[in-house]
């Protein structure tokens, strides 16, 4: 059987979880709980709101680290596309000396080592660097 209608008819249905679609499981739960013998308490519900607004929290601060991360990466990587072929070796081994005189424990060499990283995949995709097999 086919669908007669074009695509851009087609539209995506959207789906907001409201309060009143969340009220069937949670008294679903409370049901377990008492059926088991726990009798939930006031406390208990708002400790756990507490925990999940916390979570919810969380994972919305490490989307936004992670976007800013990706965005500060292809900015590296957009930046080493200008360079000359020589100024990319010659930045490669400054980056290197520059590397040596930092502690490996160090924050600093956690973003030289993403720094050099980056300019490492530009010199292989130019063809620059030589592999020993």
């Amino acid at each position: 059987m086919q669908i007669e209608t074009p695509l851009e008819k087609i539209e995506k249905i959207s789906y907001r979880y409201s309060l009143e679609d969340a009220r069937k499981p949670i008294k679903r739960q409370i049901m377990r709980l008492l059926v088991h013998g726990n009798a939930p308490t006031l406390l208990y519900f708002y400790e756990l709101l507490l925990d999940a607004k916390e979570a919810f929290q969380l994972r919305k601060d490490i989307e936004a680290i992670h976007k800013n991360f990706i965005k500060e990466e292809s900015t590296i990587s957009e930046d080493f596309k200008s360079y000359s072929d020589e100024g990319l070796l010659s930045f490669e081994k400054r980056l290197s000396e520059d590397m040596q005189g930092v502690p490996v424990d160090n924050k600093e060499y956690e973003e030289l080592l993403h720094t050099y990283n980056a300019l490492h995949d530009e010199l292989t995709l130019r063809g620059l660097v030589e592999f020993p097999f």
